[in-house]
């Protein structure tokens, strides 16, 4: 019993085992990202630094090394000259204005010109003479100096002229007597009776007009250059083209027809009017609005008779040209309000509006009209307008007063007082139009 308890005490009074201390290993914190291109980047630029000194003892020292900054010297300067050296401009692109320039020189002017340089050609000494004379004013005193140091005119021509301050004849006169040294000219009032019977004789298209002798004429070699503009009857050679300004001229002959176009016709009306015009162009549009309100006003009091012929100058032009052309065939009651209202402002000249509109008034319109049959006709009358009535550019008015046997060209845009109608005029409103 006693060992039991001996046993038991030292069991009880045995020290605990020491336990080892636990040493606590450093934890390596995780290093962001930037901090390491940080680092990167510094040991570059040391390197660099390192670096930079024996590049640049390589350099005074190896020879190979200093080829390499030769090649990027060259380079370099190649740059600077290609900085230095002025670009050269741009060729300008002039075939738009040259169109346009083209365009508004009437054919017959050419053809003028054309003779002169034949003339020019085979008479250089004229060259002078035309830079001084040539569309100048018209100068009596000049006139008369050159003839008398040519020695008197062995020639005489007629000019037919509609009143003494006619200024497209005195210009007439101007151009052909500087091609014809010994022509001179005569001036005779259309209207009188000598003027009167010439017209009847020689049937001339146009007034004012000039009548140039057969020997004067041939002897310079003119019947082939010009033989479009003139005509021969006889022993005179007669212009039938406007080579000056068309505007405020008289035609003769019978009036031509243009059947894809609109009529407001009244029995013995005091006036007949051709319209030609083009409502793609701004300068025939403007006229349409400024005419077309008192027009309608006589037209419905039987004062005046009106043809309106469509004259397309481009692709853009021949759609609208045919709507109108088809509304007059199908639709004619309607074709007055519908053209004030394709003429009011420019977008309603598009073709998608006149699609739009033509289809409300008159339906399916390309089975009521050939597009092609009709643009054909379209440009068919052009070509009539132009050689037959002279009619060179849009807007365009032939005006035929009574049973008068003359008809009388404007060209431009006018407001109605401009054609002395002598109608009294109304005052239109921009609603109408």
């Amino acid at each position: 019993m006693a060992t039991k308890k001996k046993t038991v005490q030292k069991t009880a009074k045995k020290p605990a085992a020491k336990r080892k201390p636990v040493v606590k290993k450093a934890v390596k914190k995780a290093v962001p990202r930037k901090s390491v291109a940080k680092k990167v980047v510094a040991k570059k630029k040391v390197l660099k630094k390192k670096v930079a000194p024996k590049r640049a003892q390589r350099k005074l020292t190896d020879k190979t090394a200093i080829k390499k900054p030769r090649k990027r010297a060259a380079s370099s300067t190649a740059r600077k000259k290609r900085i230095l050296t002025p670009k050269t401009p741009l060729p300008i692109k002039r075939s738009i204005s040259i169109k346009r320039i083209w365009y508004t020189v009437t054919f017959p002017v050419l053809v003028v010109i054309m003779a002169v340089g034949g003339f020019l050609a085979k008479n250089p000494d004229g060259i002078d003479q035309l830079q001084a004379n040539l569309f100048s004013a018209f100068s009596p005193a000049s006139i008369s100096e050159e003839r008398e140091t040519l020695g008197a005119p062995q020639e005489i021509g007629f000019v037919l002229m509609r009143s003494k301050e006619d200024t497209n004849a005195k210009k007439l006169e101007e151009v052909f007597m500087t091609i014809f040294n010994n022509l001179q000219f005569t001036p005779i009032l259309h209207d009188s009776a000598q003027g009167k019977r010439l017209i009847e004789e020689y049937k001339p298209s146009e007034i004012p007009t000039v009548l140039i002798p057969k020997q004067t004429f041939e002897k310079q070699d003119m019947v082939n250059i010009v033989s479009e503009l003139f005509s021969f009857s006889e022993g005179y050679y007669v212009l039938n083209a406007s080579v000056v300004n068309p505007d405020n001229q008289l035609l003769l002959g019978q009036v031509n027809s243009y059947p894809s176009s609109m009529n407001f016709i009244n029995k013995s009306p005091q006036y007949a009017l051709q319209l030609f015009t083009d409502v793609k162009n701004i300068e025939a549009r403007a006229h349409e609005k400024n005419i077309l309100g008192a027009l309608e006003e006589w037209i419905k009091s039987g004062i005046l008779s009106l043809q309106i012929i469509d004259v397309p100058q481009g692709p853009e032009s021949e759609f609208a040209a045919y709507a109108f052309a088809c509304l007059a065939q199908v639709a004619p009651d309607e074709y007055l309000e519908f053209r004030k209202d394709v003429i009011s402002i420019a977008k309603n000249t598009t073709q998608s509006y006149i699609d739009r509109k033509l289809k409300r008034l008159i339906g399916n319109y390309s089975e009521k009209c050939d597009q092609k049959e009709v643009v054909a006709q379209l440009k068919s009358q052009a070509k009539t307008a132009q050689g037959s009535d002279g009619v060179t550019s849009v807007p365009s008015l032939l005006i035929q007063r009574g049973q008068s046997p003359y008809r009388t060209r404007f060209t431009g845009n006018k407001s109605i007082g401009d054609y002395e109608l002598g109608l009294e005029q109304t005052e239109v409103s921009e609603e109408v139009l």
